[in-house]
């Protein structure tokens, strides 16, 4: 299962490709040197990975990050979760392992942590939600619908209900794993799905060729706000989070760095960079904003996690 899950998602993000072409906003900025930042307000603060992995390890597919900085990643490769102690981001353990037993995983994608620090792991392949507490053990699963996705993103929102993106349709799961909406997405790429303090869903939208991907806003009763970057820009977006400072945070796997647009659509800048230096990228993928207000990068090819804060 997993082999055939990772070569659908290499398959399927190689081709993504995007130009942009609807209302509101701009999309990120060209290429830059240097050990930073941008034009977005955002400062490197640090960068960690696991030892010794190459290219075969750490395909960080998710991450998620409590308030004392303890980082959960999701490694797609092995079908597990890598455990950083906060702050120093180090390398403490992994658990779980490939399989469809408690607490076992094919495919991990998406993680999220609750108020009381229980894991949310999207298991893609498993087609389920698993509901982990803070020493290990499967508190409960949320079964979902089968699916040929490469992944599943996922999202809680304000009242800790699960908001899952799967071939086009947002589902709400309450906390006891009961559907309570159901809307339809147009042109979903199944990449990322975020949530705004005011329960407001954000999807990455478009098509492969031609065309592009963009963010599209939806009200929690799957009502289409309006979709950004605007017409004429060219950018190739992956994840994407809202950070508590009312900014939609994305990746640009084309430019090497992360855009930035309030949640009306206005583009507030990027950061990161192409280069050598501290905050540069080679294949940023996914983004959140971890507990302790941090934000959080994982690269798909330097399988670090970089680590900015908010200036």
């Amino acid at each position: 299962m997993v082999n055939a899950l990772d070569a659908r998602v290499k398959l399927f993000v190689g081709l993504v490709v995007c130009a942009a072409a609807l209302p509101m906003g701009g999309c990120g900025g060209s290429k830059t040197s240097g050990p930073v930042i941008g034009t977005a307000p955002y400062e490197y603060y640090t960068d960690f990975a696991k030892p010794n992995s190459t290219l075969t390890d750490t395909y960080a597919t998710g991450i998620a990050v409590d308030a004392t900085s303890d980082t959960y990643v999701a490694d797609y490769t092995k079908s597990d979760i890598d455990y950083y102690a906060g702050p120093s981001y180090t390398y403490t353990k992994t658990f779980g392992s490939a399989g469809s037993g408690p607490v076992q995983f094919e495919g991990p994608g998406s993680l999220a942590l609750d108020s009381g620090d229980n894991l949310y792991v999207s298991d893609t392949g498993n087609h389920r939600i698993q509901v982990i507490s803070s020493t290990g053990t499967l508190l409960r699963q949320i079964t979902l619908p089968p699916t040929t996705a490469p992944l599943i993103p996922m999202a809680l929102d304000s009242s800790m209900n699960v908001v899952v993106l799967d071939n086009g349709i947002v589902s709400i799961y309450n906390p006891a794993g009961s559907v309570i909406s159901t809307f339809p997405v147009a042109n979903s790429l199944n990449l990322g799905v975020a949530v705004d303090s005011s329960d407001n869903v954000y999807v990455t939208t478009g098509t492969v060729s031609p065309g592009g991907s963009v963010v599209t806003k939806y009200s929690s009763k799957g009502t289409d706000l309006g979709s950004f970057p605007s017409a004429g820009t060219t950018c190739q977006l992956s994840g994407l989070t809202v950070d508590s400072h009312g900014n939609v945070l994305a990746p640009d796997r084309g430019a090497l760095t992360v855009d930035v647009w309030t949640t009306g659509g206005a583009l507030v800048g990027t950061f990161g960079s192409s280069s050598a230096a501290n905050g540069s990228f080679e294949q940023p993928d996914t983004v959140v904003q971890g507990l302790d207000g941090k934000i959080y990068i994982g690269d798909e090819v330097s399988h670090f996690i970089s680590v900015f804060t908010y200036v």
